[in-house]
């Protein structure tokens, strides 16, 4: 088992041989060779610290991402019953509609039943005005003949 000191010695910058840092030549550079190990050791290192931030990011958005899908589902499911929902209330307008129409020679007969009514009211008003002419016609005189009745 390797103890915490064995790790970080192992990933420390070793030193190499004269015939390691010798510079390797290419067409046009010139590079020690150290450098390129040290490049990717740096690199690793450098990999390894963006995947502690990558991959829970990557995770986050995939739960924010299913969670956004699921709530752009359950408002086309809204949106479906407020649909149905309306196109049953033009329904139930338009066969209200039909009832309301059906209604007109109705209202044209309870026009008829409204003056039959204002007639028969003006009829019982004149009995009433005849009526109280013909009271006062006939209790006047009664008033007069019971003064000499004896009961």
């Amino acid at each position: 088992m390797n103890t915490h000191k064995d790790y970080h010695s192992s990933h420390l910058p070793q030193p190499v041989s004269k015939a390691e840092s010798e510079p390797i030549h290419g067409p046009d550079v010139a590079v020690p060779a150290d450098a390129l190990e040290r490049f990717v050791g740096c690199f690793e290192r450098s990999a390894r610290r963006w995947e502690l931030i990558v991959y829970p990011a990557l995770f986050a958005f995939v739960i924010l991402a299913g969670y956004g899908f699921f709530l752009v589902y359950s408002l086309t499911h809204d949106m479906h019953s407020v649909a149905h929902s309306m196109q049953t209330m033009v329904v139930t307008m338009d066969e209200m509609s039909r009832k309301l129409d059906a209604m007109d020679p109705m209202l044209v007969r309870m026009s008829e039943i409204d003056q039959s009514i204002r007639a028969i009211t003006a009829t019982n008003d004149a009995m009433r005005q005849q009526m109280a002419i013909m009271t006062h016609s006939v209790a006047r005189p009664l008033t007069f003949m019971s003064q000499f009745m004896p009961w």
